[in-house]
């Protein structure tokens, strides 16, 4: 009887909603003042600066921006640098509108200031992005409540890792991958218009995940296709309201002088996380084309190659698969486009990998219905201890397991796109109403 009251008790404390914020607010704030601390200055001279992490080159930007318009600076007397091409690693490489956006975080006179708005919304912005994919999955898939909070506890607990990297460099995939999920919901609910709108928005931030597009080229998704391009044009010119036109324009020809300085002087970075990172570093060693062929070329040419051709894989499985089920197709399709663009992208970061909230959403809601879960849990464990555990302070001490540092997570996802895939093709028929 004891047994039993506290079963319902854990059982009742673990499907609640309230319960789940609680925690998710205790452990956000936990991990917010931890990594302030790290990055801010206790010098007393430098009160309100913080170290030359990835967020402070965001504030700069879009603090640059907004004091040009503040002070509606001309187009003739200069304007501030919101594209520095004197550092050698640090540059801002979003565009013109992604600076705009980030003005609220610009608009404080210290970046210690902005940064602590800037992990505020990056708090609540993930919560969102869980919420509405348990929502989402909820409504398709007829959960019911424990396989709901299954779904919303493993979501947060295994993209935990990525969290924190991403509040501990300042970063913005959390904005990315909480735009992902409004294009995924778009998507779901053949709203294509808006699904391009979506895309062309998150593209401002991370162009990364510009070949998606060509996917849906490819399988004859035209309406999003010209929704995404149109909308992407008119983004960029949205800033020139701001700052005139000609102040546009040039924002616009630094931003893609940025773009061809900085890529190719970082995809030989050793922390690159890419497959293609991984084969052609390998090829350059051989001397031949080591002294033929610039690196840049080998990496593009590669990664354009890897990602058709599984675009290709892509598209013939969800049309030969897809009879199961129609929506569960549509979840995997834009899973397996997120995970190829993070596989062979010529430069993929670890905080890039936060986007994987989708396909693990997926992979758990697919192993819950899945008749062959044993296999299953075999695939969630190597990529737990993969892409979760290996790289950090608990595997740091063990020299074997670490040594697969900065690639590990790479083949993490590679195992959890397996098992997505495994997952979805044993699913029973009646699969919507199996709950």
């Amino acid at each position: 009887m004891e047994i039993k009251i506290l079963y319902n008790l854990i059982k009742r404390l673990f499907t609640s909603a309230l319960i789940f914020t609680l925690v998710f607010f205790i452990l956000s704030a936990i991990i917010d003042i931890y990594y302030f601390n790290r990055v801010a200055h206790k010098d007393p001279g430098a009160r309100g600066q913080i170290c030359y992490s990835d967020f402070r080159v965001f504030w700069r930007a879009s603090r640059n921006i907004y004091l040009d318009i503040a002070e509606n600076k001309k187009l003739q007397a200069g304007h501030r640098t919101v594209y520095d091409k004197s550092q050698k690693f640090y540059h801002f490489r979003y565009s013109p509108l992604a600076a705009v956006i980030m003005i609220p975080f610009g608009m404080p006179r210290y970046p210690a200031t902005g940064l602590i708005l800037w992990y505020i919304t990056l708090n609540l912005i993930f919560l969102a992005a869980l919420f509405l994919l348990t929502k989402r999955l909820t409504r398709d898939f007829n959960l019911t409540i424990e396989h709901r909070y299954i779904l919303l506890w493993g979501m947060f607990f295994l993209m935990l890792r990525f969290y924190l990297n991403n509040i501990s460099l300042g970063q913005t995939d959390i904005l990315v991958a909480f735009l992902f999920v409004l294009f995924l919901i778009s998507y779901i609910t053949k709203k294509e218009i808006l699904s391009g709108i979506t895309f062309a928005l998150l593209l401002q931030f991370k162009l990364l995940f510009l070949p998606i597009l060509v996917y849906f080229f490819l399988t004859r998704k035209m309406k999003i296709v010209a929704s995404a391009v149109i909308s992407f044009a008119a983004f960029l010119l949205i800033p020139a309201l701001l700052v005139g036109w000609d102040k546009n324009i040039i924002l616009l020809k630094e931003w893609n002088g940025i773009l061809g300085m900085s890529l190719p002087s970082q995809i030989l970075n050793y922390k690159n996380q890419s497959i293609t990172y991984a084969i052609c570093s390998f090829l350059l060693k051989i001397n031949f084309i080591k002294e033929s062929v610039m690196p840049k070329y080998i990496f593009y040419l590669f990664s354009a190659l890897f990602t058709l051709a599984a675009y290709a894989a892509t598209g013939f499985f969800i049309k030969k698969e897809s009879y199961r089920n129609e929506t569960a197709g549509k979840y995997i399709e834009v899973s397996l486009a997120l995970v190829i663009s993070l596989l062979f992208s010529p430069i993929v970061w670890l905080a890039h990998f936060m986007v994987l909230i989708i396909p693990v959403a997926v992979c758990i809601l697919f192993t819950i219905k899945s008749e062959k879960q044993n296999i299953l849990y075999v695939f969630w464990v190597i990529f737990i201890v993969l892409s979760c555990v290996v790289g950090t302070d608990f595997t740091k001490f063990i020299p074997v397991i670490n040594k697969f540092r900065f690639i590990n997570v790479t083949l993490g996802t590679v195992f959890i796109a397996s098992g997505m895939i495994y997952a979805f093709l044993t699913i029973p028929p009646d699969f919507k109403n199996s709950a």
